[in-house]
């Protein structure tokens, strides 16, 4: 059997480094004005690619490392089971119950947040649903990716996968073009939201999973001057906007998962350098641990900071950012401590039963 296997510190760094730069996005919209800082708060949902390629990287390397074991699917789900579902629908919950006594007028029906397809309304119609769910689009394209990855790689021979991950890549950039010519309601969204446009990011980090496995030797070869190319594209797509739409969801995101392939490979692979003294301040690895909590109370914090505030007939918009992002990191600690860290290590307990092969010697007398 297969212990559990050990958290990526560098990792945790990159996650915090992409939550802090979603909750920007959404919090720090009244800076868009300020020089620098502003493009760093209009692009901040890039953060959601980093997090695809960082998701493509882990659960592929978990399912390629234990696609032989004989209860690989059981222990698959049920860890994912354990670690996404408990808090996800805890949120639910609570902004249903809170729209069932003040209605939304943008509210999908419950079962498309419960059943994990509010990217595909997204996509198809041009309404990203009620302000308070719309971050977990992206959760919904993890969870239709977590639905797939396994199944491709236990039926797929292992020589076809890069081939399919490179055809995947590539018909997610000519998806996005083609959406310009086809009747949907809102071609940027189509863009946006679909997870067969948006899944190039996980598709790239599958492939650095596989490039670090079939080739161990590459760890010591990854060198920061690969990321040059990469990451001058990604700072020209942060200005690409400004050239039209059409340009800045075909052309300019194509280059954010390259961008994020080097980030996450540098941080896998390289002990030093820039990446990895970013990823090694201990506040950033703190908030990358509690990630998924920081993600999904967000938003829910903010609205109900704001009704909070109207409620007592305080008007301070900037109070308002200032306590909804100290409620939801203390609401993301105390979710760490009492539910989902107990609740990854329940996941630890099912374990991979690898397969072993004993090839029996035939003495020839």
């Amino acid at each position: 059997m297969q212990a559990p296997s050990p958290r990526v510190p560098q990792l945790d760094g990159l996650r915090g480094i992409a939550v802090s730069l979603v909750v920007l996005f959404h919090y720090g919209d009244v800076l868009v004005h300020v020089p620098v800082v502003g493009q760093i708060v209009s692009h901040g949902w890039i953060g959601v690619d980093m997090f695809f390629v960082m998701s493509g990287y882990l659960i592929g390397g978990i399912a390629l490392d234990n696609r032989e074991a004989s209860n690989f699917l059981s222990v698959f789900y049920r860890r994912r089971f354990l670690r996404i579902f408990p808090l996800y629908y805890f949120v639910l919950l609570f902004v249903f119950v809170l729209h069932w006594i003040r209605p939304a007028s943008d509210q999908y029906p419950a079962w498309i947040y419960i059943v994990y397809l509010q990217n595909y309304v997204a996509a198809f119609t041009g309404n990203p649903g009620t302000i308070w769910l719309q971050p977990t689009w992206s959760l919904a394209i993890e969870e239709q990716f977590y639905l797939v990855l396994p199944a491709t790689l236990i039926l797929l021979p292992r020589k076809y996968l890069v081939a399919i991950l490179i055809a995947g890549i590539l018909g997610a950039f000519a998806l996005r073009l083609v959406g310009y010519n086809l009747p949907v309601q809102d071609p940027d969204a189509f863009s946006l939201f679909l997870t067969q446009t948006r899944g190039d990011g996980l598709l790239y980090g599958v492939l650095l999973a596989i490039l670090l496995r079939n080739d161990p030797a590459a760890v010591g070869r990854w060198r920061t001057s690969f990321c040059i190319v990469p990451l001058a594209a990604l700072i020209v797509f942060t200005l690409a906007a400004h050239l039209g739409e059409l340009l800045f969801f075909t052309v300019g995101m194509a280059v954010v998962g390259p961008a994020f392939f080097c980030i996450v490979g540098l941080a896998v692979t390289r002990s030093n350098g820039l990446v990895a003294s970013i990823t090694d301040i201990w506040v950033i690895r703190w908030i990358g641990v509690r990630t998924y909590a920081i993600y999904l109370f967000h938003m829910p914090v903010l609205l109900t900071s704001r009704l909070v505030f109207q409620a007592c007939h305080v008007e301070s918009e900037s109070g308002i950012r200032i306590v909804a992002l100290v409620v939801t990191v203390g609401l993301a600690a105390a979710s760490w401590v009492v539910l989902e860290r107990p609740l990854i290590l329940k996941g630890h307990a099912f374990v991979y039963r690898v397969k072993t092969v004993i090839q029996a010697k035939v003495m020839v007398v």
